[in-house]
């Protein structure tokens, strides 16, 4: 099966590498691969300073938005998964490993990636990749 992959011209390290672990995984859904269901949780909606990004931001932590909130969460048959994209030499903030702590206490596994593939393999290990 084809799927468009997304690009975009500029984007941080970060953001390149959720983009293009996003696309990886569009492709193993639609190919009928991945086991279960994914979401990435918008966290940077924060990071504009415009009033109107404030306001949405504002809205989404209102109803439940959780600052430091893994980028993706698995949804699984046999569990769920917690996965943080990070930079090469990126670090978790003090919300994120509030985050990382609480899903340790929910017996929730929660993995930091670097690369598309160190993603994917966390995926095949907890069960999601078929």
């Amino acid at each position: 099966m084809s799927w468009p992959a997304f690009k975009t011209k500029k984007a941080k390290p970060e953001e390149a590498l959720c983009r293009d672990f996003a696309n990886e995984i569009r492709g193993l859904t639609l190919d009928g691969r991945l086991r279960g269901v994914w979401t990435h949780v918008p966290n940077e909606i924060g990071w504009s300073n415009s009033r109107i990004a404030q306001l949405i931001y504002a809205c989404a932590k209102s109803m439940g938005m959780i600052v430091g909130a893994s980028d993706y969460v698995f949804l699984g048959p046999n569990g769920a998964l917690a996965l943080e994209a990070k930079s090469k030499t990126g670090q978790l903030h003090p919300g994120q490993k509030d985050f990382r702590q609480w899903c340790a206490e929910q017996d929730v596994p929660y993995e930091v990636f670097r690369t598309v593939e160190e993603g994917l393999g966390h995926l095949q290990t907890h069960g999601f990749i078929a």
